[in-house]
């Protein structure tokens, strides 16, 4: 592909197979560059960070060139001010996935399903292992759901079941429930009593 002569670099390019007619202008393109690059074989390699004047390489930098691309409008949604707060790299990515929609996909096709449910008035069934707050909190900003909302092998707090039950929620449990320690399997069954005797 390349050696040293004795007019010093000498480009040798050769394919691994014969290329397209659509591939040609960029191959041509590609030659052009290259050719115009001539290394010296007394000078060590190294890579340079274009988008930093120092040529080194930082997250900062390339949120800087990520944040270049951007319209205007995305800029205006906190982002531009995100790479400033002084917390863990790891809360920094989150936010940043958080922020451009790619987290919690889960929620969001929860969301539709409600929608639907609620747009032909027919109940939604779901199954809910641990995160009963953020479902919670999406009810209320949907709800209520006149046709009802089953909350299928319900494992959440006593507690939130009449906040539940309010938005038109029903619930059913599973065996689950009874493994789980006495007082608290009792205290939600006397909850769901006192809360939704019509569907004791």
């Amino acid at each position: 592909m390349e050696s040293f002569g004795e007019a010093g670099w000498e480009w040798e390019f050769s394919w691994r197979r014969n290329l397209f007619d659509n591939e040609l202008g960029r191959a041509s393109a590609f030659i052009d560059q290259a050719t115009a690059l001539s290394p010296n074989a007394a000078l060590k390699d190294y890579w340079v960070w274009g988008a930093d004047p120092k040529g080194i390489f930082s997250t900062s930098t390339a949120y800087l060139c990520i944040k270049g691309d951007q319209p205007i409008d995305y800029l205006n949604c906190g982002f531009s001010q995100l790479w400033e707060i002084k917390v863990p790299p790891r809360a920094l990515s989150f936010a940043w996935r958080l922020l451009w929609d790619r987290t919690f996909v889960q929620i969001e096709v929860l969301r539709q399903q409600l929608e639907l449910a609620k747009e032909l008035n027919k109940p939604a069934s779901v199954h809910c292992v641990c995160a009963f707050g953020d479902l919670l909190e999406l009810m209320k900003s949907m709800g209520p759901f006149p046709a009802g909302v089953i909350l299928h092998s319900y494992l959440g707090s006593a507690e939130m079941v009449p906040e539940f039950s309010k938005l038109g929620a029903y619930f059913s449990f599973s065996g689950f429930l009874m493994s789980q320690k006495a007082n608290k399997a009792k205290k939600m069954l006397k909850m769901m009593i006192f809360i939704t005797p019509d569907i004791c």
